[in-house]
């Protein structure tokens, strides 16, 4: 097998807090004291190309939006739309390094490889890998500030795992790999991974359960063999006590001399119980979203399907013949659902406009919203955060709004 290193892929986590105006003044103070110590290389840095840069991942809290674009994390402000680094430090260049010799700088804003961020209870948890085989989970204020460590190195516990594997001959440490992600729920961190088996064709799937306040494993809640290979972890989402997990991996085709097939692999793990069942296995998943009930997901030219835990599938959103071929996009937000079209002919676009539709947990219509570009929502609950696609601009409305058929969106603005 091709070695791979341990490393973490994406995790997008959206955690809804409770919010006091205390909350709401403190950030306010903070982005005063950031766009007073901004300099005039943070503007361009943050206005420019660099700005352009792929949106990774996204927490809400009722006070605002943080956002991870692949090294530093901005938090955008709900009431006025403006947004800044997550760092207040007086005369921070806001850059990797803080001279010609390549000096880490420390500025407040700036994580390494992080695998996801998470909004809870008042505090912002992110991890940070210092290189692709330590990866640490630290909790911060919202603004920033107190940093302190959770969980020392999470590859830590998946080594030790792994190296009593190849003590009892399950697997061979010198060409298997590992993808670990997490999520918090109700006080505890559930850590997920897959770690390939000697067994040809072979990975394992891991629930692990630590504690919030002081990072001490709690057990090992499940653990299943599955098929395939150089499996990767792409979503962790906690809905009603079950844990959706969706995930990516590879599958030796039968005959096929060594040739493999990608799969999409979606799992429903019982948190009470540890059971996992397999919610689907297919190649040909182009769009879904984990809901509360299960999986909401579409093949290429075909409607909305539920499927629950049971592995029982019903047809919800039924789209029309352009919505069929244009939409790729499906975002659930534990309130609503939203199903947007990526139209890229011009001729549609004249004709129908950009736009994303609206759906309540019951899967019916509420508001059809006109969009000023070709955009997608990415998260949101308290407000609806939008990218820009291709060029990842933000964008807000007021879920307040839907369902009046005449919702505004505005962009932020980041200084």
């Amino acid at each position: 097998m091709k070695k791979k290193h341990l490393l973490g892929v994406l995790a997008v986590a959206l955690c809804l807090m409770g919010c006091s105006n205390e909350e709401s003044s403190e950030i306010d103070a903070m982005l005063e004291e950031a766009e007073s110590n901004k300099n005039s290389s943070i503007l361009s840095e943050v206005n420019g190309e660099n700005y352009a840069t792929a949106l990774q991942y996204c927490a809400e809290s009722k006070a605002g939006f943080y956002y991870y674009d692949g090294s530093r994390v901005y938090l955008l402000n709900k009431q006025n739309g403006d947004g800044v680094l997550l760092c207040a430090k007086i005369n921070c260049e806001h850059d990797y390094y803080i001279d010609e010799d390549r000096v880490l700088n420390t500025c407040d804003a700036i994580f390494e490889l992080s695998n996801c961020i998470q909004v809870y209870n008042d505090k912002l948890y992110i991890d940070v890998a210092a290189d692709t085989t330590v990866q640490t989970l630290y909790r911060m204020n919202n603004d920033g500030t107190a940093r302190e460590v959770v969980i020392e190195n999470i590859f830590e516990h998946y080594e030790e795992r792994m190296q009593q594997m190849e003590e009892s001959g399950d697997i061979d440490l010198d060409g298997i790999g590992a993808s670990v992600s997490w999520e918090i729920y109700n006080d505890i961190i559930y850590l997920c991974s897959i770690i390939e088996s000697e067994e040809e064709d072979k990975s394992i799937l891991y629930v692990d359960t630590y504690n919030v306040h002081s990072g001490e494993k709690i057990e090992e809640l499940a653990k299943e063999t599955i098929k395939g290979s150089n499996g990767i972890i792409i979503d962790i989402n906690i809905y009603s006590n079950n844990l959706k997990l969706s995930t990516s991996i590879s599958e030796q085709i039968s005959g096929g001399m060594g040739e493999y097939i990608e799969y999409k692999r979606f799992f429903d793990v019982d948190i009470s119980t540890g059971e996992v069942n397999s919610l689907l296995e297919d190649s040909s998943v182009s769009t879904y979203a984990m809901i509360d009930e299960g999986m909401l997901y579409r093949e290429k030219g075909e409607d909305f399907y539920l499927v629950n835990a049971n592995g029982q599938k019903e047809l919800c959103i039924e789209l029309n013949e352009i919505e069929k071929e244009c939409v790729n996009t499906v975002c659930y937000t534990g309130e609503y659902i939203f199903i947007t079209p990526n139209l890229k002919n011009k001729n549609l676009v004249d004709e129908y406009g950009y736009y994303t539709k609206v759906y309540d947990k019951e899967y019916k219509l509420l508001d059809t919203i006109k969009l000023p570009d070709n955009m997608m929502p990415i998260a949101g609950h308290n407000q609806i955060l939008l990218s820009l696609r291709g060029q990842q601009k933000l964008y807000f409305f007021d879920p307040a709004q839907i369902g009046t058929g005449n919702v505004e969106v505005k962009e932020y603005t980041v200084k």
